[in-house]
């Protein structure tokens, strides 16, 4: 157990070991009672649900937060403020009719109204194009991420009839519980689920009610996972959710 935990000191996820000592019952000869040492009892792990679902709340916030900002940042960077920026050429294609107002007849004021409408024209469509990027890119990482994810949650019911078969023999499954509560952090940042302890050691995983009203959906049931499926060609600029034949 202590060179366990010690090659194991800078393994992500893992939760140090301790060994229970019980004592052997004591053995009576020539009238004394010999005490004959201690047994190892049980081996288990230093591990605070309290703590563990903090993480996990954090987590969620954080995915959540990550999932906006990653996008954000990069239409920030479409629409910036920079002085060829769109909203600069708009201002500057207004202060050139200002000028022409002042001189209706002046070629140079008319020039430069062409000038400005053609930069502002450029603008918009370089605007256009990079957002339409950053969307085409988004819907590639989701589909990308998507197998993954679904990797994940077999891996997890997978996990889970381990831990109950395993639990159903006395033994205490430490390694399995370090991965598994490994993974419902991952899948808390990614989804926003979150675990609801079930029989026999298992954990379910499920997603908050969008909305309220029609409950939480459920993703991983004991030793049986539920499959994720996109679809983004229904209407453009959404992305459809199917999961156990219920579309969202």
């Amino acid at each position: 157990v202590t060179g366990t935990n010690i090659s194991n000191v800078n393994t992500t996820g893992y939760s140090r070991q301790t060994a229970e000592f019980s004592d052997y019952p004591a053995l009576l000869k020539d009238g004394f009672f010999v005490g004959q040492g201690v047994n190892v009892g049980s081996i288990s792990r230093e591990h605070d649900a309290f703590l563990e679902t903090q993480l996990g709340d954090k987590s969620i916030e954080l995915g959540y937060r990550e999932a906006r900002s990653n996008p954000l940042s990069a239409m920030e960077q479409a629409v910036s403020i920079s002085d060829s920026s769109l909203s600069s050429r708009i201002d500057a294609f207004f202060a050139s009719w200002q000028s022409l107002a002042g001189n209706p007849g002046g070629s140079v004021e008319r020039e430069g109204v062409l000038q400005t409408g053609t930069r502002v024209a450029d603008a918009f469509h370089s605007a256009a194009q990079e957002l339409q990027s950053i969307a085409t890119s988004t819907e590639q990482q989701l589909e990308a991420g998507m197998q993954g994810l679904n990797d994940k949650l077999t891996q997890l019911a997978d996990l889970n009839q381990s831990i109950a078969k395993a639990r159903g023999s006395d033994y205490s499954p430490n390694a399995d519980l370090d991965k598994r509560d490994m993974l419902i952090r991952d899948l808390g940042q990614s989804l926003g689920a979150r675990p609801v302890q079930g029989e026999n050691g298992m954990v379910d995983l499920m997603l908050p009610p969008l909305p309220p009203e029609l409950g939480g959906t459920t993703l991983v049931s004991g030793d049986t996972a539920a499959e994720l499926s996109l679809n983004l060609e229904s209407v453009p600029g959404t992305v459809s959710v199917t999961l156990g034949g219920s579309e969202t």
